[in-house]
């Protein structure tokens, strides 16, 4: 089975939110990428603007509170913890696809 999205599922969302909230699921984006060549830097450089996009729009980070430039503390810890995971997802990805040709 070929996995051609990322879904973004963050813990972190999920603790910063009080406890009634925290039993929803945590929000999810996918992030598709079959139509990208991988193997190619162009192809990772699309891909990691896409990881960036969700990240952000999945935290919260391109909000901001009313009457206030700063974001929420929470949405910058859920930024942190998201593109750490996606980093890491990336790069195995990219790893996997590079030994493979494609």
């Amino acid at each position: 089975m070929r996995m051609h999205s990322f879904a973004l599922a963050l813990a972190a969302v999920v603790v910063a939110v009080p406890a009634a909230a925290a039993e929803e699921q945590p929000p999810r984006i996918a992030v598709h990428y079959n139509d990208l060549d991988l193997t190619s830097e162009a192809g990772q450089k699309r891909l990691d603007v896409r990881l960036e996009r969700a990240a952000r729009e999945v935290c919260g980070m391109n909000e901001t509170a009313i009457g206030s430039h700063l974001r929420p503390a929470h949405s910058a810890e859920c930024y942190r913890e998201a593109r750490r995971n996606l980093d890491r997802e990336f790069a195995e990805l990219v790893s996997r696809k590079s030994a493979v040709g494609g």
